[in-house]
């Protein structure tokens, strides 16, 4: 029995992505490269076209190397394909509606690479360019269906959008229309209100001035304007723009988001050349989650978007900012940071520690406590407004608290 006749996708079986053994990569629509299956991982390999052009490496990770690059071990995908992948309950969810084994990501990785966040999309040979989108009716109805086992089959609305939460790309918020430039979240069972929460914490953000991205609510979902996805001109053509989340440009695993301290990910970005203004926009991140109590912050939580005419890269809007302190109850230590600042040190930050910190990366001591002046002050007169009424007078307390113990 399929889902209803408000989603009635008309796939192969589903049992197939299991059998798959090739996909096939697109950059902007161009096939650029394959993966194979191997008999102990896979191999990723550019077409000879992509491999004798002056173009760059489509991600950071996978260089043009005529031998192609081969995974063995129990990931069978290259760390910026599995980077892809859905997280949490999606990809139980997933995994499950496929039959796959635990370790097979390529099959999840078949059931699920188009339209894919950032430029790369990954297509069963044969497979179409476009998927007609979803709309958040059919979204709404679809998620239910999968997280309760009500669908024999996934269709190709299911894409790789990569996070724990219950989440699909759509086309719009209407009927009318068609394009895959939002991402609709849905609320946990195991955490009531997080997408209140999740919203409020935004709307601060976008209040001390961080670079957010856009979002609303509606009809039981989050609405997640894409900052992957820009519509250009009266035809509303999509150009996509490449992004990797740390993990990816660290060329680890999605397990590892957790394992290594914030300095590590702001080396990584200075690596990349990005300028000091960007580091600084990243430590005013760290310091206004610490500020909310976002006990959730991790490498797969911040992202960097590359310019590919020029090579050059900066942090894209901040997204998944919220308040983890109300679940302390159920969540052990959701009232630290996930990560680390540096030397094991996790909370109850003074003004010296960010000073010192941003030293390490050339950041001057009159800029970092400009920035922390500015963020503090910021949650102080706003906090009460946005999230009261979604969070409780305690959790509200906190951040109040942590923002004045920031203040220069």
């Amino acid at each position: 029995m399929g889902l209803n006749s408000k989603y009635d996708p008309k796939e192969p079986s589903i049992a197939d992505y299991r059998s798959v053994d090739n996909l096939r990569v697109y950059c902007e629509d161009e096939h650029v490269g394959d993966l194979r299956r191997t008999p102990k991982g896979c191999v990723f390999q550019y077409t000879d076209a992509f491999l004798n052009s002056d173009q760059r490496p489509i991600a950071l990770h996978l260089p043009k190397d005529p031998n192609g690059l081969i995974v063995e071990g129990i990931a069978n995908l290259p760390t910026y394909f599995a980077g892809l992948l859905p997280e949490g309950v999606m990809l139980s969810a997933i995994r499950n509606l496929v039959g796959s084994a635990p370790d097979d990501l390529f099959a999840i990785l078949a059931a699920t690479g188009s339209d894919a966040i950032g430029d790369i999309d990954v297509r069963i040979p044969g497979e179409t360019a476009h998927s007609k989108p979803l709309d958040l009716e059919q979204a709404v109805h679809l998620i239910e269906a999968l997280l309760h086992r009500r669908i024999n089959t996934l269709g190709d609305q299911i894409t790789a959008i990569p996070g724990v939460q219950p989440k699909l790309s759509i086309g719009s918020i209407v009927r009318s229309g068609r394009k895959t430039t939002y991402i609709a979240k849905f609320e946990s069972p195991d955490f009531p209100n997080l997408l209140r929460n999740e919203f409020e914490c935004m709307r601060l953000a976008k209040r001390c001035r961080l670079n957010v991205a856009d979002v609303e609510t509606r009809q039981r979902a989050l609405i997640i304007h894409r900052f992957d996805r820009k519509v250009i001109g009266p035809a509303k053509k999509i150009v996509k723009a490449h992004v990797e989340d740390l993990c990816q440009a660290m060329d680890l695993f999605p397990n590892a988001k957790y394992s290594m301290e914030y300095r590590d990910l702001m080396v990584a970005m200075q690596r990349l050349g990005t300028s000091k203004a960007t580091l600084l926009d990243a430590l005013r991140l760290y310091v206004f989650s610490y500020i909310i109590g976002n006990g959730d912050m991790h490498a797969k939580n911040i992202s960097m978007i590359l310019d590919r005419e020029t090579g050059q890269w900066r942090l894209s809007p901040a997204y998944d900012l919220l308040s983890t302190l109300p679940y302390c109850e159920v969540l052990p230590g959701a009232d630290r940071m996930a990560l680390a600042l540096a030397g094991g040190s996790f909370g109850r930050f003074t003004v010296a520690e960010f000073v010192a910190f941003g030293a390490e990366f050339e950041l001057t001591e009159v800029a970092v406590v400009r920035m922390l002046k500015a963020v503090s002050q910021a949650v102080l007169s706003h906090v009460q407004n946005v999230v009261c009424g979604v969070l409780t007078a305690k959790v509200v307390e906190t951040m109040m608290l942590r923002a004045e113990s920031l203040r220069p």
